[in-house]
């Protein structure tokens, strides 16, 4: 009887599992895929999330329901691409400002917030960063490539590159 048991469990535990989705991001016809999710086309997810957030906030694409140490948040992906370039930095910023989130929180639920739902190539970037900085805040976890040879300030084009070493070692 105990043997049954035990068996009806793990079968349980498989299913259970199993519908919940695949457990990493995947890239399927241009579509970034989050851990959980099945499919592209969803109209709203709902996740919990370990922030303190002080404020109960409800636009047309994020809500947010703070529980003590954590928080609910709910992304209707249809609404979030309908937004305008850099409206997930403003709206994380707006909170921080409203005092909803810590300071220096903003960029860190922004992304997050992002993370949630499905997204086509390139709509998370241009949510996250507006139009009008020419530049991108390396936050934390950020990484950085250079990507061609690097040459001291002043340095003349036809100047050949010194070797990576001396240039890591500031000679």
């Amino acid at each position: 009887m105990h043997m049954k048991a035990l068996s009806v469990h793990a079968l349980s535990v498989i299913v259970i599992t199993s519908c919940a989705g695949p457990r990493a991001y995947r890239y399927t016809n241009h579509v970034l895929m989050p851990p959980g999710v099945r499919k592209a086309e969803i109209s709203a997810r709902t996740v919990t999330l370990p922030l303190a957030v002080m404020c109960h906030v409800d636009s047309e694409a994020v809500m947010i329901e703070p529980s003590r140490r954590e928080v609910r948040v709910t992304v209707k992906p249809g609404e979030l691409r309908a937004e305008p370039a850099g409206w997930l930095e403003n709206w994380a910023e707006s909170l921080e400002q409203r005092g909803c989130i810590p300071i220096g929180g903003g960029p860190i639920l922004a992304a997050q917030v992002a993370e949630i739902v499905p997204l086509e190539r390139g709509i998370a970037f241009s949510l996250l960063h507006p139009p009008e900085r020419d530049y991108v805040d390396l936050n934390a976890g950020s990484r950085l490539k250079a990507v061609g040879p690097l040459f001291r300030e002043g340095a003349k084009p036809e100047t050949r590159p010194s070797s990576p070493l001396r240039r890591m070692q500031g000679r």
